[in-house]
């Protein structure tokens, strides 16, 4: 269990080297906000979110992979598709299913869990993995569950994954980039970034991944031309560092529950 922990952190870190790299390159050459530090403000909550997240969640990614080991090969149809075909439904399908479960997460009942990934001020590749336990839980259950229940491979599951992080990185990242009319086809940066601004004008849009036409269809899409002033939460106090964002969430939970209990009236009062 140790063995399978290390082992994805070392790929994790060969992951983020190499989007310092090459994110970070494109950064430098076209930034959209321009001034940024290469070290922005809240590194070091994005280096925990990268390496305790994973540790955090790793029982319930080992009691998964284990209970996937023991379940029977019934692949169906998809199963006979070529490889390179089933990583492409694959990141289809499951850019599908993220789209909706980002509205979701924008609704009342799970915002709290979600809002630490508009925590960031400013907004680069690494903001990509500010996401709380309980969204990482959900994103493997309701996404990677999806795609394995409908009878994908194992491994062109997980190069769909790969590829959809990777891009989700790519979306984040302080790049002066949009794609014109394939705009409305694929994900920009420049869209995305219009997702972590903080004009409320803007709330409630453009939640795809990768695919700007979920946007398009279920009425979200908006990238105004100019780009975004400024980020995070309006009008909205945030937990500050790691402990604090991991613990608001419950804490927020407890707290509209409390008052949620009616007392009741002492009946001689």
């Amino acid at each position: 269990m140790l063995a399978t922990l290390l082992a994805m952190l070392a790929s994790g870190t060969r992951l983020r080297v190499a989007e310092a790299i090459g994110f970070g390159a494109l950064e430098k050459w076209r930034p959209a906000a321009l001034g940024q530090r290469t070290l922005r403000r809240g590194v070091g909550i994005d280096v925990a979110y990268s390496y305790l997240v994973p540790v955090i969640i790793f029982p319930a990614v080992y009691a998964m992979i284990r209970l996937l080991g023991r379940v029977p090969d019934v692949r169906g149809p998809i199963g006979l598709f070529g490889f390179a075909a089933q990583v492409a439904l694959a990141v289809v399908i499951g850019d599908f299913v993220a789209y909706w479960k980002h509205r979701l997460l924008h609704t009342r009942l799970l915002w709290r869990f979600h809002a630490s990934d508009h925590s960031s001020v400013e907004v680069y590749w690494w903001s990509n993995e500010r996401v709380h336990p309980v969204e990482s839980t959900i994103n493997a259950i309701l996404q990677v569950g999806t795609l394995v229940l409908l009878g994908f491979a194992p491994a062109a599951v997980g190069l769909a994954v790969a590829i959809r992080q990777v891009y989700s990185a790519f979306t984040h990242a302080n790049i002066r980039l949009s794609f014109g009319r394939l705009g409305t086809l694929l994900v920009s940066p420049h869209q995305h970034r219009w997702h972590h601004s903080d004009d409320p004008a803007m709330a409630g849009r453009n939640f795809a991944n990768m695919l700007a036409v979920l946007d398009v269809l279920g009425g979200t899409w908006s990238v105004p031309e100019v780009e975004p002033k400024s980020f995070g939460i309006r009008g909205e106090a945030m937990a500050e560092g790691f402990i604090g964002q991991m613990v608001a969430p419950f804490v927020d939970v407890v707290r509209r529950r409390a008052e949620s209990v009616v007392p009741v009236q002492d009946a001689a009062g």
